[in-house]
């Protein structure tokens, strides 16, 4: 049940990212990865300072660290997809084709 509740985080925090104002260099399809993704990379990385790990992912630490996994990935993104469109303007306008 630990799994479900850390990919509805995931999907909770990219409704979040894609309900924020103003511009989101990751899209729809990249921020439920990225969210999804993330925290399960964040509650398996927060449950591994526990000794018996599998035990340990039911615990509020391992949903902390889904939901820090989940913004973290996401902001990750954003930060480097927006870093290279700045130094590569011309990539921002060109057809994806």
């Amino acid at each position: 049940m630990d799994f479900a509740l850390f990919t509805l985080l995931g999907l909770a925090v990219a409704f979040g990212h894609l309900w924020l104002p103003g511009e989101h260099r990751v899209g729809p399809a990249s921020a439920f990865t990225l969210g999804v993704t993330g925290a399960w990379g964040g509650a398996t990385v927060a449950g591994a300072f526990v000794p018996g790990m599998l035990s340990s992912l039911s615990s509020g630490l391992a949903t902390a660290g889904s939901l820090a996994g989940a913004v973290g990935a996401i902001a990750f993104m954003e930060v480097v997809t927006d870093r290279y469109l700045r130094h590569h303007p011309d990539e921002a306008t060109r057809a994806p084709w």
